[in-house]
């Protein structure tokens, strides 16, 4: 028994090899019904969004922490895969703390990657971060210091709340005339 947390880049689709190793799973948890690619692994192979946990809950930690006890909860009866966009372990919150817990409980749980939301975001946009890169959840405004000489990008801004968090934030860090 152990987990697999499975990083789908943008997931718009999904590879022969993850359904493969999909398909000996007890529970497959899929991040959202929003995207293609989870939508192709549930027909696939099945699985359970978490778009009711993700709207029930009462905050991004109050969700994370739901994800992360309905996944142990899981293991304990076997196989199970958290399949997440971006690369399965920076790029979820969700995803990271499940892997410390994991870890830290001495559950078997491994990572089958992706690309990073954060790299897509940068080749998409033509930046290439030769001044250093950040890269963070963390819309608090002492979690975004100014530091104009390196590239931020926050990968989770996945609903036009969050969009709204995140900019207000940026205004507050940033000077006025900064690019955003």
């Amino acid at each position: 028994m152990g987990i697999t947390i499975v990083g789908m880049g943008r997931a718009q689709g999904v590879e022969p090899q993850v359904l493969e190793r999909l398909k000996g799973c007890a529970e497959i948890l899929l991040q959202t019904q929003a995207y293609p690619g989870f939508r192709g692994i549930q027909e696939a192979v099945g699985g359970r969004y978490l778009d009711e946990l993700y709207e029930s809950s009462q905050n991004f930690a109050a969700f994370n922490d739901r994800v992360v006890r309905m996944a142990l909860e899981a293991a304990e009866k076997g196989e199970v895969a958290l399949c997440v966009a971006g690369d399965g372990a920076g790029d979820n919150a969700a995803a990271a703390q499940l892997l410390s817990v994991a870890r830290r409980e001495g559950i078997a749980v491994g990572v089958l990657p992706g690309p990073s939301l954060a790299t897509l975001a940068l080749a998409e946009a033509g930046v290439v971060p030769e001044r250093g890169l950040r890269v963070t959840d963390d819309l608090k405004k002492e979690g975004l210091t100014a530091n104009s000489g390196m590239d931020l990008v926050i990968p989770e801004v996945n609903s036009p709340l969050r969009a709204g968090m995140a900019k207000l934030a940026l205004l507050e860090a940033y000077p006025h005339d900064h690019r955003v």
